[in-house]
């Protein structure tokens, strides 16, 4: 009988050991991801697994990202010792710069959202920093300086280190650029009886050092509530920046799974490089390809080849530029006048409302005004014009534009706005009306003038009759 009760008892151990096995893989307490598309994840903001990767961050400016594991893990009945490996990478999207970090999370909660972008990285923001009630443990990869840090309910680092890791051939501390576009290895282990947390890095391919780059005698079961879960979070400020995970085990109260280096994925290849074209190149190819092969109503014709294409343009505008046709004397009717104005404004009107950014002309007069045979107004010669963000004004090193129709702010402070392209077809229009030019070099330099100006002096003494006298004589 005793025989019985041993052997019963022995086996009602080992169903007991089965048992909380399998609550434990249940409840997803260790765990091995290499394509991020078959984890069970929670993932918000710029976070993604399209391609397998996990990328916490793409090209967005001031943006955050979160991927949690979606099971909570309960550390009621069970240590609070940990151990994790995964492998990252970050990759600036400017030279010179290396954007914001990221940080591998244990949180209470799965829904970080709150989080500000840049130096907050997604964890906590300007009223939730430093909070006991957080309850969260970050261990963060910063970029400015590059360095590690473990942090405790707040941005403020307990402890921090510049990125390095321990050779253990040479016996001496390799320093590591954490935005260096290079696969970095992590292995970060909590044992809850010592109650020590040490993190360690190296390059991928290259063994765990013996050494840690930070060690922290911590009792996290104080900071740790009873249920917890894992992740990782990143941000980018003004400068942007992907952050990629490649691969990533997690085991709790043991030993994470070493990860299998072969099945890391590599980082995505950039698309195949083509001769770097100027700013003035992009914003010029861009402009012909919209505005030309769209045949934009109202008037607008673009004008890029110059010089050379000038006279093939001109071919299918009989009737030349409309500083040319002013001068011929020809003659226009109100109605033909009022006719090319509204054409020209209709052009001004698309370019700086008809799209999503503003495009500046920064050159409108008489001769850059195609007509064709029908005295439609074509706005041409776009060579100074410029893509430009809505509502800012553009600064220039010099002042670009022709004598008598530039604005005084331009003139003076080279600022060009939507304004000042409106003050250069107010002075286009008056020369449209008056049949005189903004500026004539060929008057003598006591009747030289600046044509708005001019007019509104008339205005001001009454005498707008002899700014139209040239028209109204055959009237």
């Amino acid at each position: 009988m005793a025989r019985v009760t041993e052997s019963l008892c022995f086996w009602m151990t080992m169903l007991s050991v089965l048992v909380v096995s399998l609550v434990l893989a249940q409840n997803g307490h260790r765990f091995v991801h290499y394509d991020f598309r078959n984890a069970d994840l929670y993932i918000d903001g710029t976070a993604s697994t399209e391609d397998g990767r996990l990328r916490l961050t793409d090209s967005s400016k001031r943006s955050t990202g979160h991927a949690f594991h979606q099971k909570p893990i309960h550390f009621r009945n069970i240590s609070s010792s940990f151990s994790t490996e995964f492998v990252f990478a970050i990759i600036p999207k400017q030279r010179d710069s290396n954007g914001q970090g990221m940080a591998f999370v244990v949180s209470p909660t799965i829904d970080l959202r709150y989080g500000a972008s840049g130096s907050y990285l997604g964890i906590f923001n300007k009223t939730s920093d430093n909070q006991t009630k957080n309850h969260i443990l970050a261990v963060e990869f910063d970029t400015n300086p590059s360095s590690e840090a473990i942090n405790i309910n707040s941005i403020v680092s307990v402890k921090s280190e510049n990125a390095s890791y321990y050779d253990d051939t040479t016996r001496r501390n390799i320093t590591l650029l954490l935005a260096s576009k290079q696969r970095i290895h992590v292995w970060i282990d909590y044992d809850a009886e010592k109650r020590l947390l040490v993190v360690t890095i190296a390059p991928l391919n290259t063994a765990k050092p013996s050494s840690p780059l930070l060690s922290l005698p911590i009792d996290l079961s104080k900071i740790f509530k009873e249920q917890m879960y894992f992740g990782f979070s990143g941000s980018t400020g003004v400068i942007r920046s992907h952050q990629y995970i490649l691969g990533w085990a997690l085991a709790i109260g043991e030993k994470a799974q070493s990860l299998d280096i072969s099945k890391i994925l590599d980082l995505p290849q950039p698309a195949p490089s083509s001769p770097a074209l100027t700013k003035a190149q992009v914003i010029t190819i861009s402009i012909i390809s919209v505005l030309v092969f769209l045949m934009l109503p109202s008037g607008i014709l673009y004008h890029y080849f110059r010089k050379k294409r000038k006279g093939e343009l001109i071919g299918h505008m009989p009737n030349g530029n409309l500083s040319e046709y002013l001068l011929k004397g020809d003659g226009l009717s109100w109605l033909q006048r009022l006719h090319i104005i509204k054409g020209v404004a209709s052009a001004l009107c698309y370019l700086h409302e008809g799209w999503g950014q503003v495009v500046l002309h920064r050159d409108i007069k008489a001769s850059n005004v195609l007509l064709d045979a029908n005295l439609n107004a074509k706005l041409g010669d776009f060579g100074l014009a410029r893509f430009h963000d809505r509502g800012m004004a553009l600064e220039t090193r010099r002042v670009i534009g022709t004598t008598g129709y530039m604005a005084p702010e331009l003139m003076i402070m080279g600022v060009a706005t939507t304004w000042t392209d409106v003050y250069a077809f107010g002075a286009l229009m008056l020369e449209v009306i008056c049949g005189r030019k903004p500026v004539d070099p060929n008057r003598p330099k006591h009747l030289k003038y600046i044509l708005p100006i001019w007019c509104f002096c008339s205005m001001i003494l009454s005498d707008l009759y002899f700014v139209f006298q040239m028209l109204l004589r055959d009237y």
